[in-house]
């Protein structure tokens, strides 16, 4: 029976009792599992208390929304002395003592079983049953089975307990057979559509989820062709639901989208009104020269921008969060003007109480320990609040690049009031990488086939503290490997310095001569790092660093090859990042100024020269959607090297050469630099080798773009450009050396893989490619 008409019920039998009457017994049956106590105490008629239908009424609704019972009914009995004997008869719901999935064989049952929220010896609730059909029938037609069909059904077990079933026909997966537009005349059909996340089904897009019918991808496309439009002036475009026909086979599906473009605007007249505290919002200023800054994107006769009036928005609430009007509310009112085609926009302020900062309370940090997060909140409790604070605060968490994701929250304190509390929500990911890796490398040449092999710890946020470590041994063929050990901590004891050390012992062979003379030489050091940031982004470092050479060769060397000795240097940097990700950057620039001094009467050493670098990075990101970022890289580096006495020469083996993984891809390891001959026997022609130069310069251009976002898969596509100059030429553009080339970085939980193809561009011509592959980057 209808609870309601229960309720009624009661309600008219019991309120043709004229005078109150004391209920002096209030008795429970059919209670299984439920204890008598927890009955009584769900409802308002109590023991002794006057008898009132109204209280009876709701103590029915009351205990169905237990959601323990399928049935209740009272009874009103005399009791002694005038008084009422009332009596709950109740129904227990079963209890589920079994869940099980029948039917499903095109996903895993233990991935549909995730998505269920009931669990085993939970009671029978329709509308929680009901939610987990919604549930499975979802997770179906986000893998294309449009047409899946999901029942459920209790099998009675013993008294009291049911298995619950759901029975699943799975159907044929529902591709999308084509996409259409209709309607739209400014924008084309190929602009929407390459953006849209559903795609028609072809050899490329079968192997992808894009072109699997999905309502949600639908939905997202169609909201995408308002914002496209909205973008370029139509404020008022219509975009009708995506409108779905199956083919008679029932495996593809036609979609059409019917839009209505409306008229292109532009902006009219801008005003503010309200609760104004800013002098340039009284004076009712042109937006555009706020503080002289272009956060105010609106300007009279510029076409209308959605985004324009969100980013003005953004400014105008940070504005006044940053007087302390942390909820302040800007609404942009619109007139249309249709003769026209203008908008007037009038910001209407509200600006609310002035808050300070309550709590600020950090969640979802499994892993990273609270100091680290709240050392980048510039934010303190008790603080006025700062809207734009705040802001800048999130994005130094998310520079970090130890989070997935980094939301702030701002909830008013329900106690205090002018409070306002901050919940900082995280979600780690990993910063580690455990590698252990072997390989070979085939030669025609047998002599020249290479066994390699690598293993490699390395922790970015090691025990949460934001420390840096690193193990890493290389072994590639005979005398080629390298030991290197370091740690760092960006900021020691919470404060403004950071500091870091490293051990290396490393082992090259280098060929000196085309000849094929090869040197051997070994490097042991360590090196002492400590670091302050100077003011805003800007740090200064001071490296000091030593290391002992030796060379070893089959055969004899000239004295000019032989540099051993130990080498003492100093090395000031200054440096700005300002890049949103230290680990893995898509926007922002980073620039670093480098002086090395090696040797002299203060460090001494065997070795005596100094050397300037100047390196940069600018990050340039293009988003098509929120969750699509591509971005184009450009870095640059110089680098000169040079004596202070003039009786002392920049070592052999320190001088520039480029080549290689690091710099010009397309050519081999240093196999770029200033080339002079030499006679190693007499009678017999000069043997050319590259000798180095002292100046160096190097471009690159690389384009990223997801491949598989939730991999962590990229496309790179780059070009590189550089020059080594010998000590009688000057710095010059000409003759640089150029390559190109594509390649994939995929970033693993277990560790960054490389692989790239480059091409050297000599005489105009593209050369044959030399392949990348690595571990790290």
């Amino acid at each position: 029976m209808n609870k309601k008409l229960i309720i009624l019920l009661f309600t008219f039998l019991f309120s043709m009792s004229v005078s109150a009457k004391e209920v002096s017994e209030i008795r429970i049956e059919g209670n299984q599992r439920l204890e008598k106590q927890a009955v009584l105490n769900s409802l308002l008629t109590k023991l002794g208390s006057q008898y009132e239908s109204s209280k009876v009424a709701k103590d029915i609704m009351a205990l169905y929304e237990l959601g323990l019972f399928s049935q209740i009914e009272v009874y009103r009995t005399a009791g002694t002395s005038g008084t009422i004997v009332l009596t709950y008869k109740v129904s227990e719901k079963p209890s589920i003592v079994d869940i099980k999935i029948v039917g499903a064989s095109e996903i895993k049952k233990e991935d549909l079983e995730e998505k269920l929220s009931i669990s085993n010896f939970s009671t029978v609730d329709e509308k929680e049953i009901s939610q987990n059909i919604d549930n499975l029938k979802k997770e179906y037609q986000s893998k294309g089975y449009y047409l899946a069909q999901v029942s459920s059904r209790l099998e009675d077990q013993e008294k009291g307990k049911v298995h619950l079933v759901f029975d699943i026909i799975e159907g044929e997966k529902v591709k999308i057979g084509s996409v259409s537009l209709v309607g739209n005349n400014f924008i084309s059909d190929g602009e929407i559509m390459d953006k849209f996340a559903s795609q028609p089904v072809s050899r490329i897009s079968s192997i992808s989820s894009g072109s699997v019918f999905n309502q949600d991808l639908l939905a997202r496309d169609k909201e995408l062709i308002g914002f496209l439009y909205r973008e370029e002036g139509f404020a008022q475009v219509k975009v009708s639901d995506p409108i779905m026909v199956l083919d008679k086979d029932k495996k593809y599906a036609r979609i059409v989208y019917e839009i209505e473009e409306g008229s292109r605007y532009k902006i009219g007249s801008v005003e503010f009104a309200g609760d104004l505290i800013f002098d340039d919002l009284k004076a009712g200023k042109d937006l555009i020269e706020i503080e002289g800054k272009r956060n105010f994107l609106l300007k009279t006769a510029d076409y209308f921008k959605y985004t324009n009036i969100s980013k003005s928005v953004e400014y105008l609430v940070d504005r006044y969060g940053d007087d302390g009007y942390a909820f302040a509310n800007i609404s942009p009112l619109t007139n249309f003007n249709e003769k026209d085609k203008t908008i007037d926009f009038t910001f209407q302020f509200e600006r609310g109480e002035k808050v300070y900062v309550g709590r600020i309370d950090i969640v979802g940090n499994t892993k990273t320990r609270d100091n680290v997060i709240r050392r980048e909140v510039l934010l303190s409790e008790g603080d006025l609040f700062s809207g734009t604070k705040l802001r800048n605060s999130k994005k130094e968490i998310e520079r970090l690049g130890y989070f997935e994701s980094v939301q702030v929250i701002r909830n008013r304190d329900e106690k205090v009031n002018g409070l306002v509390n901050l919940v900082i929500r995280v979600k780690n990911k990993p910063t580690g990488q455990l590698q252990a890796s072997i390989g070979f490398n085939p030669s025609d040449n047998t002599s020249q086939s290479r066994i390699f092999g690598q293993g490699k710890f390395e922790e970015k946020n090691l025990g949460g503290k934001a420390w840096a470590a690193l193990f890493n041994a290389r072994w590639n063929t005979g005398d080629n490997y390298q030991l290197n050990l370091e740690f760092s901590d960006p900021r020691i004891n919470d404060s403004i310095w950071s500091g870091g050390a490293s051990l290396f012992f490393n082992s090259q062979v280098t060929p000196l001569f085309q000849s094929g003379l090869d040197v051997q030489q070994k490097r042991v050091g360590v090196s002492l790092t400590l670091g302050r940031k100077v003011i805003e982004r800007i740090r200064a470092s001071l490296t000091y660093r030593l290391e002992n050479i030796t060379l070893a060769s089959d055969q004899f060397l000239l004295d000019r090859f032989v540099e051993e000795g130990t080498s003492s240097s100093l090395t000031l940097g200054v440096s700005r990042n300002v890049t949103n990700n230290f680990l893995d950057p898509s926007e922002g620039s980073r620039v670093t100024l480098a002086q090395k001094i090696t040797g002299g009467p203060v460090l001494r050493g065997d070795h005596e020269y100094m050397e300037t670098t100047l390196s940069g990075a600018y990050y340039y990101p293009i988003d098509f959607t929120d969750t699509y970022r591509t971005y184009f890289k450009l870095s640059a580096k110089f680098g000169y090297i040079y004596n202070y006495r003039k009786e002392r020469v920049v070592p052999f083996f320190e001088r520039y050469r480029l080549g290689g993984p690091n710099d010009l891809r397309g050519y081999s390891f240093q196999e770029l630099g200033p080339k002079v001959g030499i006679f190693t026997s007499p009678g017999y022609p000069a043997t050319s080798y590259n000798q180095g130069g002292n100046k160096n310069m190097v471009f690159q251009l690389e384009y990223f773009f997801p491949l598989i976002p939730q991999a962590g898969l990229k496309g790179i596509l780059f070009g590189d450009a550089g020059r080594v100059f010998d000590n009688a030429e000057d710095w010059s553009f000409k003759d640089l050396n150029y390559d190109i080339g594509f390649g994939f970085r995929w970033i693993t939980p277990v560790a960054p893989f490389r692989f790239e193809w480059a091409y050297p561009i000599e005489n105009g011509k593209i050369g044959e490619g030399q392949p990348i592959l690595s571990l790290g980057f």
